[in-house]
């Protein structure tokens, strides 16, 4: 019976988990968001706005240069020797859209320059296993990856009541339940990778139907102050299949 693997895009969800890093040593901190740019991962910094972005309130000038003005790094240039962000701001002008800055302005204007710090939103990653000509009750395997590349911390962001619910179209027949919770006693933690099998059967032909997974979990903690966020994701792949009783 062969099997085919087919990627599932995250499509939509209720949060993304966004993970927090900090370096000293601003070279090293400068490479490392190089590298997480590189591998398709957009970087949320906040940068001093004071004396890069007008304002003319002194008020505004003083509050907004201490919070610091965010914006996400897209893209970098060597050859340049800049950085591509995708900067909010609300003026017309050089200063707001999609702009280059330069290494050196960045390392001048980003919020506590001596202890750099981002964050990276990270969808997790999802697959489906599912047979391509299904002999009775077939299995039908998630595998989910709680995505943390380096430099990123593996001891934060930790999810409990973690849970995956899988919804499938008519001409499949469960034999296990649609919701399952999955994680060591319910945890899920950065860089995990788990399998979630649900039993099937295809009482005929489906053709171009879709086979959708939503996974979910909570993310708390006291620091910097208590909250308590959920996390999920829905993912969706086409699918095709004909039970070998049809072909027979």
């Amino acid at each position: 019976m062969s099997t085919k693997v087919m990627r599932v895009t995250a499509e939509e969800g209720i949060g993304i988990p966004a993970h927090f890093h900090y370096d000293p040593y601003y070279n090293r901190y400068q490479e490392h968001v190089k590298r997480l740019v590189a591998t398709g991962n957009p970087i949320i910094v906040r940068l001093h706005p004071g004396t890069y972005y007008p304002m003319s309130d002194d008020t505004l000038h003083y509050r907004v240069d201490h919070e610091g003005h965010v914006v996400a790094i897209i893209g970098f240039d060597d050859y340049e020797q800049v950085f591509l962000l995708a900067d909010p701001w609300k003026k017309s002008g050089e200063r707001s859209g999609i702009v280059k800055m330069p290494y050196t302005v960045f390392s001048a204007h980003t919020v506590d320059g001596t202890l750099d710090a981002m964050s990276i939103p990270l969808p997790w990653e999802m697959s489906l296993n599912i047979p391509e000509t299904p002999e009775g009750i077939f299995e039908i395997t998630a595998k989910i990856t709680y995505t943390c590349p380096v430099p990123l911390s593996r001891s934060y962001n930790h999810l409990h009541n973690c849970k995956a619910k899988i919804s499938v179209p008519e001409g499949i027949i469960l034999h296990d339940e649609e919701v399952k919770s999955f994680g060591k006693m319910g945890t899920f933690a950065p860089g995990e990778t788990i399998e979630l099998k649900w039993r099937a059967e295809a009482t005929r032909e489906i053709l171009d139907k879709e086979i959708s997974v939503q996974v979910r979990g909570i993310v708390s903690s006291d620091d910097p102050y208590p909250y308590s966020d959920v996390i999920g994701q829905k993912g969706s792949v086409t699918i095709s299949l004909t039970p070998l009783k049809i072909l027979a």
